[in-house]
């Protein structure tokens, strides 16, 4: 087991390997680490478990958990807005092809980023 001084130390360099991640690889799996982290410490610190390959199981499990579920609700929302908003453009095509009497075609998108075209040089 490690002493109060020695868990601080590795919470410490968890969170400095979490930071890196974060750095490097982007904000979910700085949370996973984080979510991880706290669990295996925890156990450390209160032994809740006398069996460490569960306190990481368990923290493998909410670190899955902390992640998916926004991202799961995130996207359920975005699904659902999507298709109430093709109803709505549905809808008002049904109406414009009532009122004019030819199909409606959305105007087209413009890129935005895209790149203006260059002007030719002036020579002389």
């Amino acid at each position: 087991m490690l002493s109060e001084g020695e868990a601080f130390w590795f919470t410490v360099a968890l969170f400095i390997v979490a930071a890196g991640l974060w750095a490097m690889r982007g904000f979910w799996l700085f949370i996973q680490v984080t979510v991880f982290a706290a669990v295996v410490v925890s156990n450390i610190y209160w032994q809740w478990t006398p069996n460490p390959l569960l306190a990481s199981l368990v923290g493998v499990a909410a670190a899955f958990l902390i992640t998916w579920l926004p991202m799961k609700i995130s996207d359920t929302i975005r699904d659902w807005r999507l298709r109430r908003l093709q109803g709505q453009s549905e809808a008002a095509s049904s109406q414009f092809e009532q009122v004019r009497g030819r199909p409606y075609s959305p105007p087209p998108v413009v890129d935005r980023r895209a790149p203006l075209p260059r002007l030719p040089r002036r020579s002389g």
